[in-house]
């Protein structure tokens, strides 16, 4: 499986509408599972202008997309087939280590499931 980015403005919309949240302290995750029949899982970040200049926003991406290919190369089921995933970076994401920031994902990921 790999790293398939939302791209359209509507299917962060509805991420956001009808999604399950969860609320950490790096970032907020949003899980909404997709009525299609896609058998893939999408992923969409968001960290906004107000947050950093460009290029600490990119590298936060980057860092963040690492996270998740590592996520889906050591623990195989650990997204939900067919769902969107948005994660969006609050402003002291700035300052979160990478390990912060992973752990971060990994507990707010397992708090969505365990609401289910």
């Amino acid at each position: 499986m790999s790293i398939i980015t939302i791209k359209k403005r509507h299917d962060f919309l509805l991420s956001h509408k009808a999604g399950k949240k969860q609320y950490r302290k790096y970032l907020n995750i949003q899980c909404y599972h997709r009525k299609d029949s896609s058998e893939a899982v999408f992923f969409g970040f968001t960290i906004t202008k107000k947050i950093a200049a460009a290029i600490m926003r990119n590298k936060i991406k980057r860092r963040l997309k690492s996270i998740i290919a590592f996520l889906i190369k050591n623990k195989k089921d650990f997204f939900v087939v067919g769902c969107n995933y948005v994660f969006i970076g609050k402003p002291n994401i700035i300052e979160a280590s990478f390990e912060e920031l992973k752990e971060d994902v990994i507990l707010g990921c397992n708090n969505l499931y365990k609401s289910e």
